[in-house]
């Protein structure tokens, strides 16, 4: 991305879009003499370098290109450069604190004057503790190494860092895309990896991402930008692809198209890879495989497709034959919430075990058919593993064995008896206060004549069958 003071824009209506690099003439050669400049400066101060850019700058806008435009290459190029302190003989901190000790210098006198005295302290000569002194400053950074890119892809390079600084802003994004297998199924992985909200569908032959953006994240907005930006080099790569983008600009909402028209504009290939993002996931992963327990939790099992919606669970939690699904839920907004709920509803024959920060949990999880487990900042695998052992296939009795019967508390049977129709939040607090497991809520309510309706996504009620 570029820093928000660099980004360019096109504004006409309600309607925004990058300011590309049409990859002129111009432009190209402005971009080589860009990366001549660096390729040149390798073993020079930065201030050197900046004064011969500065020269460049200058000339490129005297030429029809925009300030923003030579600023936004140079920062580009700048990330592929190396640069290091000057060697010198002494530390320049311990230069630095030497020279201050011998006070204040307010005339050229009194400068040589503590300088001679530092350089006395410290061994060495004059000159040696002047050039230690500025070598604490950037600006004295030698650039040492430098990897040039050629002007188109600088230029490409820099069309992608408009649309990713654009998206920053993002407060939806609605992304369709189309091609091989392998290149989907990675971008939905990125999009679990990087700890989007989002929801995927099939659609056109294709699959839709509908993603919630930085603008619209509870909290966590810079880093929730960050990761949406690693994800959009993924899809303007694919062979066919659009985007439609809601953006907060300026007090209101504009609104942003782009398709693979673009592309030629853009990197071909994904520029970087997309690591593993949630350190929640990672810990998991590391502590419970480590534990032995007789399950393994597999990173990025196959996709479920539910109605033609696609949903990727962060794991797959496997013994032998039985396969229970992990899904831990981290960034929400209420509209990611109400489609995550959407989608865990519709889900039939999967066994699954949803995850929440208990600082994002809300009444609305605890209503879900599923077993909930609530964590803050790490996930007790204690916790997981006694909702697992519920799965685990019984070990051989003999036919005559019943299965056990299910004692309520007294009260709780009680409460139970009295019910005729009672919202299932209510229902569920309830008995967990009269010393029911929340694992056999559901079982009590089933066996004491009772089933469970939904009015809407969220919100369930207890009734009387009859």
């Amino acid at each position: 991305m570029l820093p928000s003071s660099l980004l360019r824009v096109k504004v006409r209506g309600r309607w925004v879009k990058p300011a590309f690099s049409h990859l002129t003439d111009l432009e190209l050669y402005v971009a080589d003499w860009l990366i001549e400049v660096f390729e040149s400066s390798v073993g020079s101060r930065l201030r050197e370098l900046e004064a011969r850019l500065e020269e460049v700058e200058a000339k490129a806008v005297d030429y029809g290109v925009h300030f923003k435009e030579v600023r936004g290459l140079v920062h580009l190029l700048r990330r592929r450069a190396s640069f290091a302190r000057p060697k010198v003989r002494v530390d320049p901190i311990r230069a630095r604190l030497e020279v201050f000790r011998q006070g204040p210098a307010l005339t050229p006198e009194e400068r040589a004057e503590a300088l001679r005295r530092a350089a006395s302290r410290l061994g060495v000569g004059v000159e040696e503790v002047e050039r230690s002194f500025e070598a604490a400053y950037e600006e004295e950074m030698v650039l040492e190494r430098f990897s040039p890119p050629t002007a188109e892809e600088l230029l490409r390079q820099y069309n992608l860092a408009l649309l990713q600084t654009l998206c920053f802003k993002a407060v939806s994004m609605e992304a369709w895309v189309r091609g091989s297998g392998g290149a989907v199924k990675r971008l939905l992985r990125a999009a679990k990896r990087l700890g989007l909200m989002y929801v995927a569908e099939q659609a056109g032959g294709g699959v839709r991402l509908a993603i919630d953006g930085p603008a619209s994240a509870v909290r966590h907005v810079e880093r929730y930008g960050t990761r949406l930006a690693k994800l959009i080099p993924l899809i303007v790569a694919a062979e066919d692809w659009r985007l439609k983008v809601r953006v907060s600009r300026g007090g209101s909402t504009k609104l942003m198209l782009l398709d693979s028209s673009c592309s030629r504009l853009l990197p071909p290939k994904p520029v970087e890879e997309v690591e593993f993002d949630s350190q929640v996931e990672e810990d998991f992963y590391t502590r419970f495989n480590a534990a032995r327990l007789g399950w393994e939790a597999v990173r990025e099992p196959e996709p479920l497709v539910v109605d033609g919606v696609v949903m990727i669970p962060d794991f797959a939690l496997v013994r032998g034959d039985t396969k229970v699904y992990l899904e831990i839920v981290g960034f929400w907004t209420p509209s990611y919430l109400k489609r995550k709920l959407e989608k865990l509803r519709r889900l039939r024959g999967v066994d699954v075990i949803v995850a929440v920060d208990e600082e994002l949990a809300c009444s609305e999880l605890e209503e879900l058919p599923f077993d909930v487990v609530l964590y803050r900042r790490r996930l007790d695998i204690g916790e997981v593993y006694r909702r697992l052992k519920r799965y685990e296939a019984p070990q051989a009795e003999p036919s005559e064995e019943r299965v056990e019967e299910l004692k309520l508390p007294e009260e709780a049977a009680k409460y139970l008896a009295g019910v005729e129709r009672e919202r299932l939040s209510v229902v569920i607090r309830r008995l967990i206060q009269l010393g029911v497991p929340r694992d056999q809520v559901y079982r009590a309510i089933q066996e004491a004549g009772l089933k469970v309706r939904w009015r809407t996504l969220t919100e369930g009620e207890v009734v009387r069958e009859g």
